[in-house]
């Protein structure tokens, strides 16, 4: 189905749950589509996501005290 079509609510458990690593956050992406690259950020800290109550681990990227 097409992205528009599906019934992804964009929580971000299909980045989190992916084997390969061939899914990203938008957020990492730069405007060509291109991967942004992790050093760019000044760390990744593990949380949990607030999407819902369910309590899904996730990872942000921070970059001058801001999550990106």
């Amino acid at each position: 189905d097409p992205m528009g079509l599906s019934t992804c609510v964009t929580c971000g458990e299909c980045v989190q749950a992916c084997p390969t690593g061939a899914l990203y956050e938008k957020s990492l992406m730069d405007n060509a589509g291109k991967t942004r690259v992790i050093q760019e950020f000044d760390k990744v800290v593990d949380t949990l996501c607030p999407f819902c109550g369910v309590g899904c681990q996730t990872s942000v990227a921070v970059k001058d005290n801001r999550i990106v």
